[in-house]
């Protein structure tokens, strides 16, 4: 068989060949009825596994691919670590969802309008039980920044405790305030939107009037609640994830969040939503990267939307293909090194850094240095070995 071509555009096949075998289970438990007996569960180092897991959330999705496998084809102290591990995650998705009630409740009582975003305003619009189905590391619900102190005092009255540093993100013209938690719990938090990007963002940041507007009023628990659009959410979580996550983190998510919101999303109403947050080069990375990766059905109407991204041609095109994809679930690190993961970003992305204030670690956002990706020292075998296992990782080989 000949070896894999670094200058070969990726297909499903190609991609998949560039994902460790733990991240190629954490892909596969997005889609729902995969083929778990044939996953690669016996090249699976296990701590790697439940590590990735952790990371991405994904804890009770996983657990249900691993109990759908053939008998003896999933070690059992694996399937009893990630059965603990979604106990907890579950634990903290019920705490999610009183806070969110209550943080509702309050909003509601004060007459202060809010849009709940990402994780918790497709939760709200599937029911219920999508807290646990669409995990989060907290809420995020957006008010009018005039409306800020009096959402505040309602949330703090509906027993959210608010951040000790509340001063310092107001000094430094954040576009939320710090995390309020849940009853003093730091598991159960609540982050308070005056905009969805920060200001050194090369994006635009629709006003809250805009998102009700362009919203819809769901019944959650009983209660009324405006979530954004499935085209305004696509738009949202395909941007976050390329641009405040860097491509690095909330991978599954991403997928997951796409693999649902296309199908109710048409290409119209999202190429609307691209050129409303200014941001179609970084969603047409998003998507192809969640169409290389199967989240989105080749039929899919949004699909083409992945071409915004621009040209992949050539030794560039698919150099940057191959590092999105690998940077995607990294269980290791993924680059030799961290100006080395930049320079593609960059690269796949011109004209968002302008001002150069405008790149998400920049601005705060930085995802690869906080995983501590890069192994530094050694010596030049040790360099030569970086790069040769780098190589490797780009081109597919085991």
């Amino acid at each position: 068989m000949p070896r894999p071509s670094l200058l070969a555009p990726l297909d499903r096949a190609a991609a998949w060949r560039l994902l460790a075998p733990s991240a190629r289970l954490v892909v596969a438990s997005v889609h729902e009825g995969a083929a778990a007996g044939a996953l690669p569960w016996g090249q699976v180092q296990p701590a790697t596994l439940l590590t990735l897991v952790q990371q991405e959330r994904c804890e009770g999705a996983m657990l249900a691919l691993a109990t759908q496998a053939p008998p003896g084809a999933v070690p059992p102290t694996l399937v009893e670590a990630l059965r603990a591990q979604a106990r907890v995650a579950s634990f903290r998705a019920a705490g999610l969802a009183e806070g969110a009630q209550a943080a509702v409740d309050a909003l509601a009582t004060a007459g202060i309008e809010s849009v709940w975003l990402k994780g918790a305003g497709l939760a709200m619009a599937a029911g219920d039980t999508h807290f646990v189905d669409r995990p989060m590391g907290d809420v995020d619900v957006l008010v009018a920044p005039d409306a800020i102190p009096a959402a505040q005092a309602a949330l703090r009255g509906a027993g959210w405790v608010p951040g000790p540093d509340e001063g310092a993100y107001a000094d430094a013209g954040h576009h939320h305030g710090a995390a309020f938690t849940w009853r003093g719990d730091p598991a159960v938090r609540l982050e308070l939107h005056r905009a969805v990007w920060p200001p050194p963002s090369p994006f635009r940041s629709p006003p809250v009037a805009d998102w009700v507007g362009a919203g819809r009023a769901v019944r959650w628990r009983d209660r009324t609640v405006v979530v954004p659009s499935p085209a305004w959410a696509l738009a949202h979580a395909a941007t976050h994830w390329a641009w405040s996550h860097e491509g690095a983190t909330g991978s599954w998510q991403w997928l997951r969040d796409a693999r649902r919101l296309a199908a109710t999303t048409t290409p119209d109403a999202l190429s609307a939503a691209a050129d409303r947050f200014g941001a179609r080069r970084p969603i047409g990375w998003a998507l192809h990267v969640a169409r290389l990766l199967g989240a989105l059905a080749p039929d899919s109407a949004v699909a083409a939307a992945a071409s915004w991204r621009g040209a992949a041609g050539g030794v560039g095109g698919a150099l940057a293909e191959r590092q999105w994809v690998v940077r995607a679930f990294a269980a290791g690190p993924p680059t030799p090194g961290v100006s080395w993961d930049r320079y593609w970003y960059r690269r796949s992305l011109p004209g968002l850094g302008a001002p150069p204030a405008a790149w998400p670690w920049a601005a705060g956002f930085g995802q690869v240095p906080a995983l501590a990706w890069t192994a530094r020292g050694g010596g030049v075998g040790a360099r030569v070995a970086r790069w040769g296992g780098y190589v490797g990782r780009l081109r597919g080989l085991p």
